[in-house]
């Protein structure tokens, strides 16, 4: 009799148990957790892609262990530290919120290579142009006497000499396209190839947009129709880009950037701002700068965003092919900053020498290039962004 009650027993406790285990069992398999203060709460997830890949995923100090990219799984809502790490690498950092039933994305960050620019061409370049992919370098030497101008392959470190002529320290060169020079000495335009041999272009086609000064104000001008797209206060304007919709035209008058559509008649101006240079990051973001900010606009949305300001002068503020880091200089600093927002924007010293003239990042995004000059050697540096 005894041992029935006590089998009884068993018997209702192990059904108590499957009815107490079971919803929990449940709970946790659908992402459920119990927190204090929040009682039982669905969890989240977070998403981490780096590049290079196999980074190492720290939670709170606590290794994960999976490697980028890597899904952090049946995270508890709230703000947690994300950190990852890469041999050779600037660690990366930050605390990201995790939201019920989402997932937090770390999507693509790059983990910079915490390395020195190494000389590729020891010469001491003045008046630098990069050709729009960024793999020649056209530059003049400015000797007693006479300035040539060479052409640099950054790729394959070569140099060929392309010009010769009386010293002028004031020539203009400009690429025409990735192929095509313009050489612009004492106010003549010779257009030669990468070879140095003369070239003659086909007759460009008629400019889409006019400007013209009316009664004190300027009128951008559709060429096809004759019809003013919009009219802007008196500066000396240049158009400096067109594409879809959008005219983008520079007043060096009045240090002004100013972004036009041509798809709103009633309110065809959208940017009108001190800047000193504009260009897209894509097809719906602009990124512009003045002499100590760099900010975004977007169209779409009619939205400025400042992305960063300091007290040492901004130059040549450029993209990330990725869309998401820009690279800009100082004086002697190329530095690197990132676009999301999130807990702050990281901003990386990638570079330091004794002056920086100039410098580009390669089509692929993998490699700066920098005209500088170290306090030991003048000329062509390289710097890899990152190891693949």
């Amino acid at each position: 009799m005894r041992n029935l009650q006590v089998r009884r027993t068993i018997f209702y406790g192990f059904i108590l148990i499957f009815l107490v285990s079971a919803p929990a069992i449940v709970l946790f398999t659908a992402g459920f957790r119990w927190s204090v203060g929040q009682g039982i709460t669905r969890t989240g997830t977070i998403f981490v892609a780096s590049i290079p890949k196999d980074a190492s995923v720290y939670v709170e100090d606590i290794l994960y262990p999976d490697t980028t990219p890597t899904v952090v799984k049946r995270q508890t809502p709230g703000v947690w530290d994300v950190r990852l790490e890469l041999e050779d690498h600037f660690s990366w950092e930050k605390n990201l919120e995790v939201f019920e039933g989402t997932t937090t994305f770390i999507d693509n960050v790059i983990l910079f290579l915490d390395t020195e620019p190494t000389l590729l061409i020891p010469e001491d370049m003045s008046n630098v142009s990069w050709s729009p992919d960024r793999k020649s370098i056209a530059w003049a030497d400015h000797q007693v006497g006479w300035t040539e101008i060479w052409v640099s392959s950054v790729e394959r470190p070569a140099s060929s000499l392309v010009s010769r002529f009386t010293l002028n320290k004031a020539v203009d060169l400009t690429w025409i396209n990735n192929y095509v020079l313009s050489i612009t000495n004492d106010e003549v335009e010779t257009l030669v190839g990468r070879d140095g041999v003369s070239v003659e272009l086909a007759v460009p086609e008629p400019e889409r947009t006019e400007i013209e000064i009316v009664n004190s104000s300027a009128h951008i001008i559709d060429t096809s129709t004759n019809d003013v797209i919009a009219r802007l206060p008196f500066g000396t304007y240049t158009v400096i880009d067109e594409r879809g919709p959008y005219i983008i035209v520079k007043d060096s008058l009045n240090s002004q950037i100013g972004l036009i559509t041509r798809n709103d008649r009633n309110e065809p101006l959208l940017l009108l701002e001190h800047a000193t240079s504009a260009e897209w990051i894509r097809e719906d973001v602009l990124l512009f700068a003045s002499p100590f900010s760099i900010s975004i606009y977007e169209p779409s949305k009619h939205e400025t965003t400042l992305i960063t300001r300091i007290s040492s002068e901004i130059r040549d503020p450029q993209w990330h092919p990725d869309g998401g880091y820009i690279f800009y200089a100082t004086g002697n600093e190329l530095r690197v900053v990132e676009l999301d927002d999130r807990d702050g924007r990281r901003d990386t010293v990638l570079a330091e020498l004794e002056d920086i003239t100039s410098f580009a990042v390669d089509s692929r995004g993998r490699t700066l290039y920098i005209v500088g000059d170290n306090s030991i050697d003048k000329g062509l540096f390289s710097r890899p962004l990152y190891k693949r």
